[in-house]
């Protein structure tokens, strides 16, 4: 037993474990964990710690983080909308918005003519990504991950389970 066994420490990927704000507005490439992070981590899990990323990239989106971050627990995807074990392959929990939601799709497109220039991704449970408006700011943020994204002309194309809009 470690001085940490029972602790459950999750965090945050984007600007709060690694600051990826200038990869999002250039394109640049994701800067790595940082050494100190890493021996941390590595320090943490060592002594008996669980450590998970929590984030609301998508599960295309978090495989790089969750390869190139040490942890020991299963991944926090979609702002809490599932939990992800890359080590299993395999989902441990998810809750998605279903058709059950009223008019979702009818809302998101109201949004969307207010306010035109904002984009939308629509996250699945799967490796793709359904977009409308795009924009230079979603097509920055694709360019984050290699998942594969489908423009559609409204909301109404975009097919069910979603996780995250």
């Amino acid at each position: 037993m470690g001085k940490f066994t029972g602790v459950l420490l999750a965090s945050d990927f984007d600007n709060t474990l690694i600051h990826t704000e200038p990869a999002l507005r250039t394109g640049e490439p994701i800067p790595p964990l940082s050494e100190g992070n890493r021996k941390a981590l590595e320090y943490f899990m060592a002594e008996g710690g669980q450590f998970a990323v929590a984030t609301g990239r998508s599960l295309p989106d978090a495989r790089p983080v969750a390869l190139g971050v040490p942890s020991n627990a299963p991944t926090v995807i979609y702002n809490g909308a599932a939990i992800y074990d890359y080590t299993r392959g395999e989902y441990v929990d998810a809750r998605y918005l279903t058709d059950s939601v009223p008019r979702i799709r009818e809302y998101i497109s109201i949004v969307l003519e207010k306010f035109p220039k904002l984009g939308a991704e629509f996250y699945h449970e799967d490796d793709f990504i359904h977009a409308c408006a795009v924009n230079a700011h979603v097509l920055h943020h694709r360019r984050l991950s290699d998942a594969p994204m489908l423009e559609v002309a409204s909301p109404a194309e975009v097919p069910s389970p979603i996780a995250k809009i």
